[in-house]
């Protein structure tokens, strides 16, 4: 006969509290939020890794392996051979879609300050406060082609904003000088 531990083995001591859990009538999220996991998925994926038969997708136990997956559905392989790898595109081809993602990314961020979130009646609520006589100019409003650009790069030359960016706040102290 084994000897009891002195120490029991986390992993079982965490299969056991599910289980107990469960057989009490707990819903999963109470049972997750008790075993300190995010989300019942979470707590499924840790079970299973820890080698117990709980489905890591839906948390049925016991569970055979790959018991959420359909019939006639196939595991995905990774295919070795020796067939033709052809090249995909050049990732520099899609630099000027990073650039503008950044650009947009920058001017959001320059504008963190004014925005205030709230928590209520179970959601959230943000409210961006621009100044009152403050105006904003956004690239997008300008008419599209050259026309639209040459206008751009002079607005944003004589308030002293870089034209990558597509949008600016000005406030009154701006606009007067």
């Amino acid at each position: 006969m084994a000897s009891i531990p002195s120490r029991p083995d986390n992993r079982v001591l965490r299969f056991a509290q599910f289980y107990a859990r469960r057989t009490y009538g707990l819903t999963e999220d109470q049972i997750a939020r008790d075993l300190d996991f995010g989300s019942p998925a979470a707590l499924y994926q840790k079970l299973s890794q820890d080698g117990f038969p709980v489905c890591p997708v839906c948390g049925e136990t016991p569970a055979k392996p790959n018991h959420c997956t359909k019939k006639g559905q196939r595991q995905r392989r990774a295919k070795r051979g020796t067939g033709q790898a052809p090249e995909l595109p050049r990732a520099k081809r899609a630099e000027d879609l990073f650039g503008k993602a950044i650009r947009n990314m920058e001017t959001d961020l320059s504008q963190l300050n004014l925005r205030r979130e709230f928590y209520r009646d179970e959601r959230f609520d943000a409210v961006s406060d621009y100044p009152e006589t403050g105006t904003t100019f956004a690239r997008e409003s300008l008419p599209p082609g050259e026309e639209g650009d040459e206008k751009w790069r002079e607005l944003s030359t004589k308030y002293g904003h870089d034209p990558s960016v597509d949008s600016f706040i000005l406030t009154s102290v701006a606009m007067t000088t």
